[in-house]
């Protein structure tokens, strides 16, 4: 049952393959371009565990971002990754 499992190795491919859409959309991109645009457009509303803390700066390097031990910096949003890679 496919449909009740998680983890790493489920989440890796899929990370994976909206790393290649985002790399086919802007090929100048560099590994440290798609980390911080799958940190800036990770979506955090469907997560409703407790656990989530801010850096607290807000103006400087990718201040006021929201991270959990559990979940990283959020959920991956393909549609939102992408349209920002096409623009970097």
């Amino acid at each position: 049952n496919y449909a009740a499992v998680d983890g790493t190795s489920f989440a890796s491919p899929i990370v994976s393959g909206v790393f290649a859409l985002m790399l086919q959309a802007n090929p100048g991109i560099g590994w440290r371009d798609i980390k911080t645009i799958l940190a800036v457009s990770a979506r955090h509303d469907p997560l409703t565990q407790s656990g989530w803390a801010s850096n607290g700066a807000v103006t400087w390097n990718g201040g006021g971002m929201r991270a959990s031990h559990d979940y990283g910096f959020g959920l991956v949003d393909a549609t939102a990754a992408v349209r920002i890679a096409e623009t970097w």
